[in-house]
């Protein structure tokens, strides 16, 4: 079924996983992205300093209003970068989160193609601002499939074995104000696989404490997510799905949900936990960070913990401003 392409949009992080918890823009407006760097981290906690706050204050006074170009008439529009917004702030860091994902009908999501729980699985999510820019990574672990469910249908992804071998996913997001956002919203595109494109478009809403985050196919709605950043670095994601496929009979008819709880932790915490996460859920290094959203393997990654934290560190090379100590 072809809305089974739900999957990769979660992630969104990611949506984003990434993307969580977010991610995506139109197509005219890609950006390119800074290559990620060299970085070398403690096990201190996120820094958001406050000359960085500063700085954007000072910029946001500069006698240029958002919105509108510097002479009225011609020159670059000017934007609000996203440090400018408490929510974005509080997306910055590494985050862990027990996740759930549901059919319609409530019950556990089901696939044959990829047979593995989804009532309890983990995700490990890393977020980065820079300017207009947000970037998101994440990695999926899902747990062994149950006895009950391997003695109807026997099969895995991969060289595990049912009911032994978990198995990862990788999803990513990037999105961006584009050089015309006053009020921190973002865009962006997602690549499905197969050809296929989702426009993407993340708003900021509630009292400075959530995130509206909104996936299209063909100017259909896909999916509709909302972030609530509770506070005490804590968060918590529900994503809805539609039929966008079959918009003249399906497009209210709603797909699936999904129910993230996520907490904000130490980079020491973060990689300890995904490492033992992969022992509990004896997952091959083969099948460790090596497949993308959709389950297919990566041209050229070796499987491994490197190959989780390649992937997972490069939100870190979005910029210097809320990056990891």
């Amino acid at each position: 079924m072809k809305y089974s392409l739900a999957l990769p949009i979660i992630g969104i992080g990611f949506a984003l996983h990434y993307a969580s918890a977010i991610g995506v823009d139109e197509q005219p407006h890609q950006q390119q992205y800074p290559q990620p760097q060299q970085h070398h981290a403690s096990s201190s906690s996120l820094r958001r300093s406050g000359s960085g706050r500063r700085a954007s204050r000072a910029r946001a006074n500069d006698g240029v209003t958002c919105g509108v170009t510097k002479d009225g008439k011609t020159g670059k529009i000017r934007s609000r970068d996203l440090e400018e917004f408490p929510q974005w702030r509080e997306e910055v860091g590494y985050w862990i989160g027990d996740l759930s994902f549901y059919e319609a009908d409530g019950t556990p999501y089901e696939r044959s193609s990829w047979n593995y729980p989804y009532d309890n699985y983990r995700g490990f999510i890393t977020g980065n601002i820079a300017g207009g820019s947000y970037r998101q990574r994440n990695v999926f672990l899902y747990p062994p499939q149950t006895a009950e469910a391997c003695a109807n249908l026997n099969s895995t992804t991969g060289d595990g074995i049912c009911g032994v071998n978990g198995n990862t996913r990788l999803f990513e997001a990037d999105q961006s104000t584009n050089g015309s956002s006053c009020d921190g919203t973002i865009e962006g595109t997602f690549p499905a696989g197969f050809g296929t494109e989702f426009d993407t478009k993340t708003t900021l809403v509630g009292e400075d404490n959530a995130l509206l985050y909104q996936v299209f196919y063909q100017g259909n709605l896909f999916q509709s997510q909302l972030t609530t950043l509770s506070g005490n670095g804590r968060r918590t994601r529900s994503a809805h799905g539609f039929n966008s496929f079959d918009p003249t009979n399906g497009k209210s008819i709603p797909t699936y949900c999904s129910f993230y709880r996520e907490r904000r932790v130490d980079r020491d915490e973060f990689y300890a936990t995904l490492n033992e996460t992969r022992i509990e859920y004896g997952i091959l290094d083969a099948d460790f960070c090596t497949r993308n959203n959709l389950g297919v393997l990566l041209d050229g990654v070796v499987g491994g913990f490197d190959a989780c934290t390649d992937h997972l560190d490069e939100s870190l090379g979005l910029g210097d401003f809320g990056v990891f100590d």
